[in-house]
């Protein structure tokens, strides 16, 4: 029994490492592409908006990779960045 839990927790921490490996991809590429790009045009939608979800930074293009993987509030970034 115990190697059976060994056994499944060795399988989930090598699809954890995987999916880390392609968030970090995705990171630098979205980084590259987007880094000072995304972001209010003026102060009053800066106020009105706040947007925290860019690729300005490595924390916060890590922040906006993850909501798109964990398919919690992807819908926010696309309408805050889709004009």
């Amino acid at each position: 029994m115990l190697a059976v839990i060994v056994n499944t927790m060795i399988d989930a921490l090598n699809i954890s490492a995987l999916l880390l490996i392609l968030l970090f991809c995705y990171l630098l590429i979205g980084m590259e592409l987007y880094a000072n790009k995304l972001g209010p045009v003026n102060e009053k939608e800066l106020l009105l908006h706040n947007h925290q979800e860019n690729f300005n930074t490595f924390f916060e293009g890590f922040i906006s990779v993850f909501i798109v993987l964990a398919n919690n509030g992807w819908t926010r970034i696309y309408i805050n960045h889709s004009r």
